[in-house]
């Protein structure tokens, strides 16, 4: 029963690690995406009042 625990707990375990490192490259990759957008339309921007 002991061993049948130890395996459940750490089988929950790896289940939530992998949801949450999933979770936050998705998180990584849209804050990423969001920022050179943001930089981009900056540089347009200011590339729009220089000519």
């Amino acid at each position: 029963m002991r061993k049948l625990s130890f395996k459940l707990g750490l089988l929950f375990f790896v289940f939530v690690l992998g949801i949450e490192t999933v979770l936050f490259v998705a998180l990584y990759v849209t804050l990423v995406h969001a920022k050179v957008d943001e930089e981009f339309e900056q540089l347009l921007y200011t590339s729009k009042l220089t000519f």
